[in-house]
């Protein structure tokens, strides 16, 4: 058994109003679903334990996700996976890029982010780094409800704009999701290595 758990967060459930890009081809929640399926896998042939804060399609609270991840015994982090938004999904916008974040003030969560959002800047140049560089770190700062709720280093991924039209294409590709579960599976490999939990 490895260093510690992987608790993994999808986004919101299929039921959530506008959690889809503008013509409907991209959905958060399948498309956040697939990735921790892909993400489990890689983990979980590597030794991880992995859990889910939800494993149905529907929505069962943020409170109630942390909650779940609260439950789980032992040496753990959370990773909440989510696609960004402009908007309300009703109309296409320009924002674009990938951020990853953490609750206010310093904790063990920024180290987290920091070797995740080093990892996502190495493996894909080809896309905008979205930072808050205010303290010193690259990750952005604000109290969603399952990291802030969570007992346990928690960072909240979220992956170009479901919005934007070019990150559309970025999100349904099978190449770049790929890549991406890959990036995501070896920054928890160093952060193994770093013994930052």
């Amino acid at each position: 058994m490895r260093d510690f758990i992987v608790v993994l967060d999808p986004a919101h459930g299929e039921e959530t109003p506008g959690k889809r890009s503008p013509d409907g081809k991209f959905r958060e929640y399948l498309w956040s679903r697939m990735i921790i399926e892909k993400l489990s896998e890689k983990l979980d042939d590597a030794g991880f334990c992995v859990r889910e804060t939800n494993t149905s399609k529907k929505e069962i609270g943020l409170s109630n996700r942390a909650g779940v991840c609260n439950m789980i015994n032992g040496k753990k982090i959370l990773i909440s996976i989510h696609s960004n938004a402009a908007g309300n999904g009703v109309e296409w916008k320009t924002a674009t890029g990938f951020s990853v974040y953490t609750t206010k003030g310093k904790t063990k969560s920024d180290k987290v982010a920091e070797v995740l959002m080093n990892g996502f800047i190495k493996d894909f140049p080809e896309l905008r780094a979205r930072m808050d560089m205010s303290d010193g770190d690259k990750d952005t700062e604000e109290n969603f409800t399952v990291i802030k709720k969570a007992n346990c280093p928690a960072v909240l991924i979220e992956w170009m704009f479901q919005d934007n039209k070019n990150d559309v294409e970025v999100l349904l590709s099978e190449e770049y999701t790929n890549r991406l579960v890959d990036s995501i599976y070896n920054s928890i490999i160093e952060i193994e290595n770093k013994k930052i939990v």
